[in-house]
């Protein structure tokens, strides 16, 4: 699941107000798996408030923010965290009172005390796209017997757990995404491009992709719209190094304002395809002063 860019306003007058947590305020027992909390904003815990017993399995809780405590998790009670990323939150990763969570193989920004958590830069593949990369300190770092057990699967339906560092042991990933080596993955630089094009001229914007895995995967752009153009079209991704292609916008019969279009990035064989890029259009005309 996806929980992102929700806001919880007010402030508190007491620890049990909801006004905390902006992503998920649990205040009882719950089980998540594979769950990406982004982009949340309250109080405190911007991202999670925790008031019950509630346990976070492969979870990702990124880039929340909070005005007072706990940007990613504020805890008032004893729930637990196991194979989850908790990174890029404001003011501070987790904001704990009366000694919970329990937090264990977990990527803590900051760090934080708990059998095999790391405090290390999760090597996603892009700022806004959360796959790993082989070299991700995530791959293979967690725990295949977490309390509330394993997700047989990852946000992308890959099975759990892989083998993704070539040691010959299968062992859960920290975060939502599972590494697989052999499995071509699609992720996107940017799900939205703006391209700002002349009236009778044209206009580009460059897109980057990247196939998480060591694999090749065949890839293919397509556009809604008969005047936006992609150069190449089609190509193959070898291993992890980035794609980028030209997405060019022809305003010539374009009349002047703002056109919304979209584009398909599609790699047959890969997980996590196709996928959407949403394309802004502003067809503009000279100004003279």
């Amino acid at each position: 699941c996806m929980i992102s860019d929700n806001t919880a306003t007010g402030v508190p007058e007491h620890w049990f107000d909801p006004v905390g947590g902006g992503g998920m305020y649990l205040a009882a027992e719950a089980t998540l798996f594979n769950c990406t909390i982004m982009g949340n904003s309250a109080h405190c815990g911007g991202g999670v408030y925790f008031c019950g017993y509630s346990h976070l399995t492969n979870c990702m809780i990124f880039n929340n923010t909070a005005n007072h405590d706990g940007g990613g998790v504020y805890s008032f009670s004893s729930g637990l965290m196991t194979n989850c990323i908790i990174w890029a939150n404001r003011p501070e990763a987790i904001k704990s009172l009366r000694g919970g969570p329990g937090v264990t193989y977990c990527d803590v920004q900051g760090g934080w005390e708990g059998t095999g958590n790391i405090d290390v830069d999760p090597g996603f593949a892009f700022p806004g796209d959360y796959h790993l990369l082989s070299t991700s300190p995530c791959v293979d770092a967690g725990t295949n017997n977490p309390v509330s057990g394993l997700p047989a699967t990852d946000s992308d339906g890959q099975p759990r757990s892989l083998d993704g560092d070539g040691d010959g042991q299968a062992v859960a990933d920290i975060g939502v995404d599972e590494f697989d080596p052999a499995t071509p993955t699609l992720a996107l630089g940017a799900t939205t491009l703006a391209i700002s094009a002349r009236m009778g001229q044209t206009g580009s914007q460059t897109l980057e992709f990247r196939n998480c895995s060591l694999s090749t995967m065949a890839w293919e752009v397509q556009s809604e719209a008969d005047w936006l153009t992609v150069d190449p079209p089609a190509g193959q991704s070898v291993g992890e190094a980035v794609t980028t292609v030209t997405v060019t916008a022809d305003a010539t019969n374009l009349a002047y304002g703002t056109y919304v279009t979209r584009l398909w990035v599609d790699a047959d064989q890969a997980c996590s395809s196709p996928q959407q890029v949403t394309v802004v259009v502003y067809a503009t005309r000279a100004s003279h002063v």
